[in-house]
């Protein structure tokens, strides 16, 4: 039995829905739970990806070099202040860049149960996230997807008007239609493959028990 977290993904685009709900450990970090919302929205995770909190101006984020930019902004800011004898002061509204890697899930999600997830910095997908805790433990894997709807946009396409696009050139036959067949890969078009997630997620399981 495990404490968890219902978390429901809605993408925040597009003209059919699509969502995902899933259910989540509470002992995980934030960096587990950007894996798990690429693996459940149908992606590769190979993409960068950031999760928001607007209310709270805060990015988190696994890109290092994003983390390294901000590291040094501040000493260039620190160093500044110290030449002139100040003291270093916080910007008000200042967005605040935190490591995935080591912001713990619980309490976060209670205390800020609506995001934004965001993957791939090109075509800006979001997703809106909502956080529930469970009131009981849950027995079985977790992660782990409990419904969904909707095949997520790809990736690569240049945003939705690419997208949009792409699917043109597809369901008329286009004259780019088998290169883009080819570049999808096994990727359906309209086919939310659920047993696929269900699995990827299952491993995901299995890796945090190994741990």
């Amino acid at each position: 039995m495990q404490e968890a977290i219902k978390l429901l993904m809605t993408f925040d685009a597009g003209e059919s829905p699509i969502w995902r709900e899933l259910l989540i450990p509470r002992h995980a970090t934030a960096a587990d739970l950007g894996r798990w919302l690429a693996i459940a929205a149908g992606y590769k995770g190979t993409e960068s990806w950031e999760i928001l909190c607007p209310e709270f101006k805060m990015r988190i984020t696994e890109d290092r070099a994003l983390l390294n930019e901000a590291k040094v902004l501040k000493a260039e800011r620190a160093a500044e202040a110290e030449a002139k004898g100040e003291e270093v002061e916080e910007t008000p509204g200042e967005t605040v860049i935190v490591y995935a890697g080591d912001l713990p899930l619980w309490p976060f999600l209670k205390d800020h149960p609506n995001l934004t997830f965001l993957y791939d910095m090109i075509d800006e997908w979001r997703w809106r996230l909502s956080a529930e805790p469970m009131d009981e433990a849950v027995d079985g894997d977790l992660p782990r997807l409990v419904q969904g709807i909707g095949t997520a946009p790809f990736v690569g396409v240049g945003g939705l008007q690419g997208y949009y696009d792409v699917l043109a050139h597809l369901t008329e036959n286009g004259p780019q239609a088998d290169e883009i067949r080819d570049w999808l890969e096994d990727q359906d078009l309209y086919f939310f493959d659920a047993d696929r997630v269900q699995a990827a997620l299952k491993v995901c399981a299995a890796e945090r028990k190994n741990r």
